[in-house]
């Protein structure tokens, strides 16, 4: 992991004869009769707690992401309106992207970690982890802010997995400061969703139909969230 590192020769003491050391008034060391001393106690005590420290570091960096319909095999998830939230472990995030592994029935087995219990660890990580990025399409595409905006991406500051920025404890509150009505919730992608406010001008059905023509012929399958707009 990045910044980092774990050694596990940081942990472990050397070994030495100390046998002189064994026979010193108050025998400050506990040996065996014949002078020698063993530190594999020692070595396991502080290997337990090298693995107790990883595992901290492992459910710091479990993160949430919305499933693509292509992946959801073998994978722990709960629903949320009829979308998959799935879980990855970040290993590392820089300028040249990021990299994560999924947390498989068998790594949230070894964690001891529920669905619930990645759940809540991952709605408190990922605003840290991958914080959120919301704004007017043209400002989010071209940097231009449009006072008269009609459409509202929301990701992450990573564009990775942020369609699931919806979930933040406070992405309500920081869309309705831009959108204060009601609005659509446009499956975009698996990276970021846009946000239509109902102004009346375009109906569910059509909408969906949109989406669907789009999932058809731009989005990769990997990449596709869902075939339907929530309405909010």
């Amino acid at each position: 992991m990045k910044g980092v590192n774990y050694d596990t020769k940081d942990y472990r003491p050397r070994r030495c004869d100390l046998r002189n050391l064994g026979t010193h008034q108050g025998n400050l060391f506990p040996g065996n009769d014949n002078g020698t001393h063993n530190w594999d106690h020692i070595n396991i005590d502080k290997e337990n707690h090298l693995k107790e420290e990883i595992i901290m570091l492992r459910r710091s960096n479990v993160f949430m992401e919305f499933c693509s319909k292509a992946d959801r095999h073998d994978r722990i998830t709960i629903n949320w309106k009829g979308y998959e939230v799935g879980f990855r472990f970040l290993i590392d995030k820089d300028g040249d992207g990021v990299r994560s592994v999924v947390i498989t029935t068998d790594l949230a087995r070894e964690m001891n970690l529920s669905e619930v219990e990645l759940y809540e660890l991952a709605r408190e990580n990922t605003p840290r982890l991958f914080p959120i990025k919301f704004g007017g399409m043209t400002e989010i595409l071209l940097g231009l802010p449009d006072p008269n905006e009609k459409m509202f991406v929301l990701t992450n500051e990573s564009g990775f997995k942020g369609a699931v920025a919806i979930l933040y404890p406070d992405a309500m509150e920081t869309i309705k400061a831009k959108i204060p009505g009601h609005f659509y919730m446009i499956p975009s992608s698996v990276h970021e969703v846009i946000l239509l406010p109902d102004n009346g001008d375009m109906t569910e059905e059509e909408i969906n139909g949109i989406i669907n023509q789009v999932n058809g012929s731009v989005v990769d399958p990997s990449d596709q969230l869902g075939d339907e707009a929530l309405y909010f």
